[in-house]
Formats: C-alpha cells, sequence, structure tokens
C-alpha cells in the first residue's frame, strides 16, 4: 500500500490517504472528492545554509531538527 498527503479544495484539511486502484478519493474530513495530492517541497532556508558552507546536517526528519524552521 502507498501513502500519500492530499488537500481538500472544499474545507482545506489535508490528509494522508492510501492509494488503491480501485477506491475513490474523498477527503476523510467532509467526504469531498474535490481533492488534490501535496508534493513537499525541499525547504530553500536548508540548502542555501548547505550551499554556504556551514557544517549542518539534516537528518531528514522535522521533528527532530531545529534548522529549519
Amino acid at each position: 500500500m502507498r501513502f500519500a498527503d492530499y488537500r481538500c479544495n472544499d474545507c482545506g484539511e489535508v490528509s494522508e490517504l492510501i492509494m488503491r486502484a480501485d477506491s475513490d478519493i474523498r477527503c476523510e474530513h467532509c467526504g469531498s472528492q474535490n481533492v488534490a495530492r501535496v508534493f513537499s517541497g525541499v525547504s530553500v532556508k536548508a540548502s542555501s545554509s548547505r550551499s554556504a558552507g556551514t557544517s549542518s546536517s539534516c537528518s531528514g526528519s522535522c521533528n527532530s531538527c531545529s534548522g529549519c524552521g
């Protein structure tokens, strides 16, 4: 099973949904099918600090990171 984040265009909530070929993708908050997949981007702050030559290392997990926020 694959999971993906979807934002509801009707209520604005983001949900992590299971992607299945045989199911309709619906907002788990309001039931709308008007959803769009959310893709996470790269943090400009983190990438600029690396290019500036700082010794910052990213673990890939924002839960343990204090430098991206």
